[in-house]
């Protein structure tokens, strides 16, 4: 994704917020609103229109409920955030690993479950490090090496374990 991706999620999200919903037909994004967005939202959309897309395109599919129901198509990643101002149901939910959310931006978060024992972990050790990185301010670093030390005390692992577990090895 182009440079200043995260601000576009951040874009997004705020018109979102106001009301927006978006959708890709063929090759263009549309955007439709109950209201006009404030006319410097849209037009810092229409600059990055090309990211707006690709974070439209990633969005999740959503249940009967309209909460994320797999994994984020891009990543993998299986941990949404949502900015709220929204109600958790709906469309606006946003991949942590692939947008992350500002510090405080967001006010609902989704994991979608998974069946497979050994990924179950490997999102825990997921979830736990992008937590830390983004709540607590960490770097990804630090914030993966805390999540990995949570995660083999959690399932009563040595660390070397966990990091094997977590690794894939």
């Amino acid at each position: 994704m182009g440079r200043g991706s995260v601000n576009v999620a951040h874009l997004v999200a705020e018109a979102e917020a106001r009301g927006a919903m978006f959708s890709i037909r063929g090759d263009r994004v549309h955007v439709s609103a109950s209201k006009p967005l404030p006319v410097k939202l849209f037009e810092a959309l229409k600059r990055r229109r090309d990211d707006v897309m690709e974070i439209v395109a990633a969005m999740p599919l959503l249940d009967a409920e309209g909460l994320p129901c797999a994994a984020c198509i891009a990543c993998g990643g299986r941990l949404f955030w949502k900015a709220g101002s929204l109600p958790p149901e709906g469309p606006g939910w946003h991949c942590f690993r692939c947008h992350p959310p500002k510090p405080g931006s967001w006010h609902h978060a989704c994991s979608v479950p998974v069946t497979d024992e050994d990924e179950l972990r490997r999102d825990l050790f997921e979830e736990r490090a992008a937590i830390l990185e983004h709540d607590g301010g960490l770097s990804r670093a630090r914030a993966e090496a805390l999540a990995l030390e949570d995660t083999a005390r959690i399932l009563g692992l040595s660390l070397d374990a966990g990091r094997r577990l977590i690794d894939g090895v």
